[in-house]
């Protein structure tokens, strides 16, 4: 059965995520949720939550898909490849036709994400640390410095639409 998930059990499946390897930050779960409670997925099977996949709309023109797991026991049984094309197609009929859809995946998974459908389009790296120079004044203001309107502009311009319930 494929459905949509429980606010509980995108809890579960965080941390599905963090025994993966990734890197979920503690509040991750609570902004994507807010910003689309239709968008997370599980694939069940004999009344056990076996695979999930997150399908989020940012309005209709740009969409992320991504947090797709099956748990280690039940990978190459084609749970996966239901749980992937449903959500896609979903995603796919929430959004404007010709939106984007994204998505940040492991290197392992490029060659499967290409028979989605997907393209490549860079790679990116994550790093965390503390910085050994501190940035420039001009540069960095306290958030609270400005009004959400101000910073929901900014984030707009950055990641290409508007998510204040982000």
């Amino acid at each position: 059965i494929i459905r949509r998930l429980t606010r509980d059990e995108l809890d579960t499946v965080v941390g599905w995520a963090e025994a993966e390897g990734w890197n979920p930050a503690a509040s991750d779960a609570d902004a994507f949720w807010a910003q689309d409670p239709h968008g997370f997925w599980g694939a069940e099977l004999d009344g056990r939550l076996v695979g999930s996949a997150s399908a989020v709309a940012y309005g209709d023109s740009y969409g992320f898909w991504g947090l797709f797991i099956v748990v280690p026991e039940l990978r190459g049984r084609r749970i996966g490849s239901l749980l992937a094309r449903t959500t896609i197609a979903g995603l796919q009929a929430r959004l404007a036709p010709g939106a984007a859809i994204e998505l940040d995946g492991v290197p392992d998974q490029q060659d499967y994400y290409r028979s989605l459908g997907f393209t490549y389009g860079h790679r990116d790296v994550r790093m965390r640390g503390t910085a050994a120079v501190e940035a420039p004044e001009h540069d960095v203001v306290p958030l609270t410095s400005l009004s959400f309107e101000q910073v929901v502009a900014y984030d707009a311009a950055v990641f290409g639409t508007a998510r204040p319930d982000f």
